[in-house]
């Protein structure tokens, strides 16, 4: 039927208006849907490029394909129709709107979106009594609902329908909502940690979540609620408070020298009542006010729940009737228990509670009450989430998955820690950015340092903060500064090695956009997109050197796309080869490629090329050494690094060395790491030293040096001196005079490796 022409047209029409969408693109955007979702026409995979069309109004009819002006194709739009999609994201469709020939009078037509229940305007112009302009659903993929409002005679009428808008580049009904899993899932385990150190306010949520969304969270705190509560009476915190009555002498049994005092002033008056106050342990604290709280309002929710979760969930198992009226015995139990008899009304926290925080049995009770919040605000976070841009989505959940790669690789080496210090509910509503939305991952032995830590949104900037202290600087990413425009990458992900004091920086953009044209046969992200890693390692610039000079900071940076690469096809393209060659390029990161191992909360297809993103990652994080490879793959940051070299081009520092120096035992022994010299007013190219030889007092050569790195430091003004990182001696079997310093003041000479390998192979042999 409609799947034999090529639809570029989709009209819906009933009595009174004819509603035309036309696409010009429509043939390509099919074919980049079955090429990207990887859609064979012989098998159920068809259904990725269907869409549904249906409407709720009556006399309502839809047409597909090339039909001109005539009566034939339209179908009834009152039932559910399936066929080819016609709306894909970032896509132009324009569209006209114009009267039945014949029905006169029509005035006043609108064309409107209906979002969250909410009426959007789409803008379309209007001339006589036609109304045309175009639409673009940009990133935002999904159901879309469509009203066209208009008047006849003066009487305002309706036509409304609904069909999907696809996505070409993920299969929206899998991909998308394994997105807003990830997405949700990292909401329900980040609230509490977010919350748990500042989330001491107690403020209530008043927005309703669905049953099913409470029953669901409520399941997986409730044995622990009931096991906490229970310790809780059993062991209780009580709090010293004072009782006062007042009593005549004769039933004091104590007189301190107070009552003494008051006794001798009125002895003769025996209806005198005197002020006792004994001092009593009480119960009625504010921890165990909010505990008599928490579970009466969780009961209270709790009968609502059990009215309809059957009836929500469509079972009828009489295991789950029996397991819901056993929860409802034991809640009522504890809600009425006798112990909350003399526990007062909970009014909120005036003050921080460690009781609350670290108490055994009521610091778990409170983390149940903080999620079992989450889950009334949850349902509202959904529709946000449902209703957000893809691109955003995407972007929200590249930065989840790269910080769920580094927390599964430092396991077990480090603590996670969420900053959060903004946040109070809400994570995916009001994503936070910057440096409050930093994950941190501290030693798990030493607790003071930090292996690494990832940013989201993460700005570097040159503004200042403080217009009297330039110092104070508008950017997240420490250090750092930006000359010329604010940067602000999607994900920063920095490590610090304990042998070093480098922060190690590398950056990744989330693009939910494919280039126009494939690289090789395979995916690649836009070219702008590519562009964008170079210009932030040009921009973003490190300003705590020894010299107080800039220093590039970013080592690499990388776009991670939708792509539809296999392992094994992404090794061998372009955008592999070049984050080899010079540490920029691209990763494909599809949520359709995700498989599930022995880790349930990490998906990993060992054949995807997530894969090499994760093995990437880890190759970072234990690398013991970054240093040495710098040089191989990037311009050198920070200093200068360097790797084995054993061109004609080295060269050889050759420097006497002054005997009073307290490590001059040391360097001249091989038992240094490191060595320092003058250059001041010296034409040297430090960037081809590789080897360093030090001298004695007495003019001779013992062994040498490999240079590991070179960092040029201004001592002061007009003063510079060359700090060498030293490794490998290489000690000489007999000592070898070298008497040629003796007519250089310096003190040094610099040699290639060939001359000097000649001179030691004349003294030796």
């Amino acid at each position: 039927m409609a799947q034999n022409f090529y639809m570029q047209t989709f009209e819906v029409r009933n009595s009174d208006i004819w509603v035309k969408f036309n696409c010009l693109n429509h043939k390509n955007r099919i074919e980049e849907c079955v090429h990207n979702l990887e859609i064979k026409e012989d098998d159920e995979s068809l259904q990725k490029k269907q869409a549904f069309f249906t409407s709720s109004c009556p006399n309502v009819k839809f047409r597909f394909g090339l039909w001109a002006d005539n009566e034939d194709g339209w179908i009834d739009g009152s039932e559910m129709h399936k066929d080819e999609a016609f709306f894909f994201e970032n896509t132009d469709y324009p569209v006209r709107i114009i009267p039945n020939s014949g029905v006169n009078n029509t005035h006043d037509i609108r064309l409107l979106r209906i979002v969250i229940g909410k009426e959007e305007n789409l803008g379309v112009a209007a001339e006589d009594d036609i109304i045309f302009g175009t639409i673009n659903f940009r990133n935002q993929v999904g159901r879309t609902d469509f009203k066209v409002v208009y008047s006849v005679n003066g009487i305002e009428k309706t036509l409304s329908f609904s069909t999907e808008v696809l996505s070409y580049k993920m299969d929206y009904r899998t991909d998308m909502r394994q997105v807003i899993a990830d997405i949700e899932e990292e909401f329900s385990m980040l609230s509490y940690s977010l919350l748990k150190e500042t989330y001491l306010t107690f403020k209530q949520s008043n927005k309703d979540s669905t049953n099913l969304i409470w029953w669901q969270v409520f399941r997986d705190c409730y044995k622990k609620i009931v096991e906490s509560i229970d310790f809780i009476i059993s062991n209780p915190k009580r709090r010293l408070k004072s009782d006062v009555r007042y009593e005549r002498v004769e039933r004091i049994l104590f007189i301190s020298p107070e009552l003494e005092n008051e006794y001798a002033e009125f002895e003769n008056n025996p209806s005198h009542l005197y002020r006792v106050e004994d001092l009593f342990l009480s119960k009625d604290t504010v921890e165990n006010r909010f505990l008599k709280y928490a579970i009466l309002n969780t009961l209270n929710r709790f009968n609502i729940v059990q009215k309809n979760i059957l009836s929500i969930l469509k079972l009828d198992n009489m295991d789950l009737k029996a397991q819901i009226q056993n929860m409802n015995s034991e809640l009522e139990r504890l809600a009425y228990h006798p112990f909350f008899r003399g526990v007062g009304d909970f009014k909120g926290f005036t003050q921080d509670s460690l009781v609350m925080k670290q108490s055994h049995g009521y610091k778990d009770v409170y983390e149940c009450w903080i999620i079992l919040q989450c889950g009334y605000d949850l349902q509202e976070g959904i529709m946000q989430l449902e209703v957000k841009d893809i691109s955003d989505l995407y972007e929200i959940w590249c930065f989840i998955k790269v910080k769920n790669i580094v927390n599964h690789i430092l396991l077990n080496k480090a603590d996670q820690k969420v900053s959060g210090n903004q946040t109070e509910g809400h994570f995916i509503k009001n994503l936070i950015q910057g440096k409050s939305s930093e994950v941190c991952f501290y030693d798990k032995e030493n607790k003071e340092v930090m292996l690494a830590s990832l940013m989201y949104n993460a700005t570097s900037d040159d503004e200042a903060i403080d217009e009297f202290d330039p110092t104070k600087q508008k950017t997240d990413i420490i250090d750092t500064t930006s000359k010329t425009t604010e940067q602000r990458p999607d994900i920063v992900l920095r490590l610090t090695k304990s042998n070093d004091t480098i922060k190690y920086t590398y950056l990744f953009d989330a693009k939910y956009r494919l280039n126009d044209t494939q690289i090789f046969g395979s995916d690649v992200p836009p070219v702008s997109a590519i562009n964008q890693m170079h210009r932030y390692r040009d921009a973003i610039y490190y300003t705590k050197s020894d010299d107080l000079k800039l220093k590039k900071e970013v080592i690499g940076g990388y776009v991670l796309y939708p792509g539809n690469l296999s392992k094994d096809q992404f090794n061998e393209s372009y955008y592999k080869k070049s984050i080899d060659e010079v540490n920029i390029g691209a990763f494909p990161l599809k949520p359709g490629n995700h498989w599930e191992n022995e880790d349930p909360k990490l998906y990993v297809n060992p054949n995807s090329s997530e894969d090499v993103l994760y093995h990437t990652i880890e190759k970072w994080l234990n690398e013991n050494e970054p240093r040495h490879e710098l040089l191989d793959v990037s311009i050198p940051q920070k200093g200068l690094n360097y790797v084995e070299d054993e061109s004609l081009d080295s060269c050889v520092l050759i420097q006497r060395i002054d005997e009073k120096l307290d490590y001059y035992d040391d360097l001249i022994n091989g038992k240094s790491e490191s060595s320092a010299f003058d250059i001041t007013g010296s034409s040297l190219n430090i960037q081809n030293l590789r080897y360093y030889v030090p001298v004695t007092a007495g003019y001779e050569i013992k062994g040498y040096y490999k240079i590991k790195s070179a960092i040029l430091s201004n001592i002061s003004p007009g003063v510079f001196c060359i700090k060498f990182g030293l490794s490998d001696y290489i000690p000489l079997t007999n000592t070898i005079p070298y008497p040629l310093l003796r007519v250089n003041p310096k003190g040094f000479e610099c040699n290639t490796k060939r001359e000097f390998d000649d001179f030691l192979r004349r003294q030796l042999y």
